[in-house]
Order: structure tokens, then C-alpha cells, then sequence
């Protein structure tokens, strides 16, 4: 059964439901790669930078909403390359999370598709969007959302 949903700006009131699924997600991420464990205060943290997000005129937070729950947000923020590079505006997806059980109802893509929306009107020229490569069903939602591998970090443990 497909849920009825609106996806919308997030507002303050929202955001103890939005670190909530970021808290998920983060759980989530963990699980395919323990060096995500989040401190003792991430939450509070995060509600933070929600908060910030929210006031920026730079920076987004949206939600999709049904019957007065959040069942997913997206979250990012627009920066500029390296002075050393030319100077164009670039969108940061930095989350995307849909409550497990609305998933597989297009709910995510709608929602990857407002964010890229949001950043594009806002005059981002390009996007980016970190995949944990273990994460090979984030790989393919992203693939299937037009994002190729554009770069890729390595790092070694000491």
C-alpha cells in the first residue's frame, strides 16, 4: 500500500524526529563500518547543526510527513571548491534516511529529488553525495539517481 506523504521544508518543531532518523541512519552506517560509532553527545550535537541548518538561507533540511509523523529527511548545504579551483557552487547531500518501514515507495527518490532540487535553485552546479562503498544498495540508489563515482578516498589505519 503506498503512503500519502509531503515533502516540505523541516521546521524547529521537527527536528527531535529528524535526529531521530539520523540517529537510524548513523546506526545503519555503523553496521557496514564500525568507525562510524557516534560520541556520547552526538545527538545534541547533531540537533544542533539541524538547527543552524534551518536558519541558514545556505543550507536545507526537508522531511517527508504522514499523518503528522516524519518519516524521512534529507539534509545539505552549499559550499565552494578550493580557491586554487574555478568557482562555481556546489551542493552537498550530506543524508538521506527513510524510516524502514516506508521504504521501497519511491519515497527516497522524491526525496533525493527535492534535495538536488533545493541545491540546484540555490545554484549549486554540482553535487555531491558521500557512499560508503560497502553500502552497495546507497551505491545503487545513487547510481539509479544519475551520481557516478567521482573520486575516490583511501585512508590506513595507524
Amino acid at each position: 500500500m503506498e503512503t500519502k506523504y509531503r515533502i516540505r521544508l523541516a521546521q524547529r518543531n521537527d527536528l527531535d524526529a529528524v535526529v531521530a532518523l539520523w540517529k537510524e541512519l548513523m546506526d545503519l552506517t555503523a553496521e557496514v563500518n564500525p568507525r562510524y560509532r557516534l560520541r556520547v553527545n552526538a545527538e545534541d550535537q547533531q540537533r544542533a547543526i539541524f538547527t543552524e541548518y534551518v536558519r541558514r538561507a545556505d543550507a536545507y533540511v526537508i522531511v517527508a510527513e504522514t499523518a503528522g509523523r516524519i518519516i524521512s529527511f534529507s539534509n545539505g548545504y552549499l559550499t565552494m571548491p578550493a580557491k586554487t579551483f574555478a568557482q562555481s557552487v556546489i551542493g552537498v547531500l550530506e543524508n538521506l534516511m527513510v524510516a524502514e518501514e516506508y521504504r521501497r515507495q519511491g519515497i527516497g527518490r522524491e526525496m533525493a529529488g527535492k534535495a538536488i532540487g533545493w541545491l540546484g535553485h540555490h545554484g549549486a552546479m554540482e553535487i555531491y553525495v558521500n557512499v560508503i562503498p560497502k553500502n552497495v544498495g546507497s551505491l545503487r540508489f545513487w547510481r539509479a539517481m544519475g551520481f557516478e563515482v567521482q573520486r575516490l578516498a583511501m585512508f590506513k589505519e595507524l
